[in-house]
């Protein structure tokens, strides 16, 4: 395996070969290591942190960082999650999308109960606990992207409240303690809510008609009462 290295002559930072102690390697496949001399990808970073850095503003629909992924199933992939964070304002930024799909195969679930049963309390009960709230986000967190898109005032919930009521919904979304919920995690308690308000309301529309079933039934006509000073005897 032919091994090529590189130095520039400013302290020898720059180093490029298949070598420990260099910073980027090529191998002989063509494979680039950034912090790692064995590749195991076409591009591979093994650091900390990677930051892409685009300067300018070429006007609305340019693409400043643009991945072309012509894959039939292209794929993102995390150990965990994925934190989309300004880190100039120290807050997180919106993300847009046409949609997002959640992965929701029956194949991939187990201990699957009805959301009216688990733990003998009904979604209705739950759903009325709840609270909807209209908001400002507070100055100093730094929800910059909010701020110029002109949409500060807001609507939604107190992650705090819900994880009382609907704990599934609420995750601590990093070390700094922030919370964070998903909206999606209250759509099966609505769902459930307004089946369990129908049956009700079923119920109540039988009981009318049949109130008014009986209502409607003639009733027997009783005879006058006959005066005795109207006998004749």
């Amino acid at each position: 395996m032919n091994r090529l290295l590189i130095y520039l002559s400013l302290l020898g930072v720059f180093l490029v070969g298949e070598s420990a102690s260099c910073q980027i390697t090529v191998t002989s496949s063509n494979a680039i290591g950034i912090g790692t001399t064995s590749p195991s990808y076409p591009l591979n970073f093994s650091r900390p942190q990677i930051r892409f850095n685009s300067f300018g503003n070429q006007g609305a629909g340019t693409n400043p960082f643009h991945i072309d992924m012509q894959q039939t199933d292209p794929r993102l992939n995390s150990v965990r999650k994925v934190v989309f964070y300004n880190l100039t304002s120290t807050g997180h930024v919106d993300v847009e999308a046409r949609s997002y799909l959640q992965v929701s195969d029956e194949r991939l679930k187990t201990n699957i109960k009805r959301i009216s049963n688990a733990q003998g309390e009904s979604a209705l009960r739950k759903v009325l606990q709840l609270n909807g709230y209209s908001y400002d986000w507070k100055a100093d967190i730094g929800q910059h992207s909010v701020k110029n898109s002109g949409n500060s005032h807001q609507v939604g919930f107190l992650a705090q409240e819900v994880e009382k009521i609907i704990p599934e919904a609420v995750v601590t979304a990093d070390s700094s303690g922030v919370k964070a919920m998903s909206y999606s995690y209250i759509i099966p308690y609505l769902v459930e809510a307004i089946k369990e308000q129908q049956k009700t309301i079923e119920e109540l529309k039988a009981q009318i008609a049949e109130g008014q079933t009986v209502n409607s039934i003639p009733r027997p006509v009783s005879s006058p009462a006959i005066r005795e000073d109207k006998l004749s005897y």
